[in-house]
């Protein structure tokens, strides 16, 4: 079993949890500002950390946003910056292959848990994710 990188103790896990942020959009915009700018401060030193980071924050905002009122679009452009700016962080990463493949099993089961959809463009991004040509072009038969 791999162990998962632990040089940072991040902030959002507790601001980023199911049910969280209310029905108000203003504070979880605010906070995925936050932890944008926290993932891109950290990836300066240990992009390991950071891209591991970025799969738990994609992993924790849906589930995290579901109650939000979503009606002004702010929230949906919010979350789609946030799965935009760290994927390269993902992808400039060099990491063990396993590790890269646990990431997108991970990202894999938060895009279909994923109610609102707000990740749902990760999908879009995943030949980047993947990286490396030797990676298999749709993983354990799991996902394209």
């Amino acid at each position: 079993m791999m162990t998962r990188p632990t040089a940072h103790r991040w902030t959002f896990p507790d601001r980023f949890r199911r049910g969280a942020s209310g029905r108000k959009s203003a504070l979880p915009i605010q906070r995925l500002k936050e932890v944008i700018a926290e993932i891109q401060q950290v990836a300066r030193k240990e992009l390991v950390v950071a891209a591991d980071g970025v799969v738990s924050l994609l992993e924790k905002l849906s589930p995290a946003l579901e109650r939000v009122d979503s009606s002004s679009g702010a929230p949906g452009t919010a979350v789609n910056r946030a799965v935009d700016a760290p994927v390269p962080v993902i992808a400039g990463v060099d990491a063990p292959a396993v590790m890269r493949e646990r990431w997108l099993e991970r990202l894999f089961d938060a895009m279909q848990n994923d109610q609102m959809p707000y990740i749902e463009r990760l999908g879009e991004r995943w030949g980047e994710l993947r990286v490396t040509p030797a990676m298999p072009p749709h993983g354990p038969n799991r996902y394209g």
